[in-house]
């Protein structure tokens, strides 16, 4: 199973990348599984203009690099979006790339690491009607964290300091892996998707 992990941000200073790699390396840890890191930081989407699209299953994007971000979402067979809640939604370029994709995403299941107020729980919600528009499949399972700032640095692995720290949150992540993994063969068995 190729696993996208996907940094939802791309602020200067984001604990995001930090928890994105953490993500990754557990993910990797999984029998079968390979990890794609994606950093939205290295894809300068433009604004996406939809006057440019008459239909919304045709192709929308028109530049290298959006189709590149494309290719990339389009490659994995179940994605996990690292996200903050900015303003009790999701960040502005994590919305702006979804709003590239067409139909890269159907059918393949999507699970969400947040952290921020109350865990993030606002741009999961977000996050949660978004992956369904782009008829993804978000999961139950998700892992918020709260208080980030206490429990990440930088001379740890996100792993070792979320074990140390956090047992019910490392716990949480592993659920949520595995149960992304399920999600996934339920829907390769049912011919959801090739």
């Amino acid at each position: 199973m190729k696993i996208a992990v996907i940094l939802g941000t791309n602020c200067d200073n984001r604990l995001s990348e930090q928890l994105a790699q953490g993500v990754a390396e557990e993910a990797g840890g999984m029998e079968g599984t390979n990890v794609d890191l994606i950093d939205l930081k290295e894809y300068s989407l433009s604004i996406f203009d939809d006057a440019a699209s008459s239909c919304p299953y045709q192709s929308k994007h028109a530049t290298r690099t959006a189709q590149e971000w494309l290719d990339k979402i389009e490659k994995a067979d179940a994605y996990v979006f690292v996200t903050p809640d900015i303003d009790h939604t999701i960040p502005s370029v994590l919305k702006n790339a979804f709003d590239y994709v067409t139909r890269e995403m159907d059918e393949k299941p999507a699970a969400i690491v947040s952290y921020g107020g109350v865990g993030g729980s606002k741009a999961v919600a977000r996050m949660k009607d978004a992956i369904g528009e782009l008829r993804a499949v978000p999961i139950p399972a998700h892992v918020a964290i709260s208080d980030v700032d206490d429990t990440v640095n930088d001379s740890e692995s996100l792993a070792t300091q979320i074990i140390e720290h956090e047992l019910d949150q490392h716990a949480a992540m592993k659920r949520m892996l595995r149960e992304l993994r399920r999600y996934r063969d339920v829907l390769t068995a049912t011919g959801a998707y090739a």
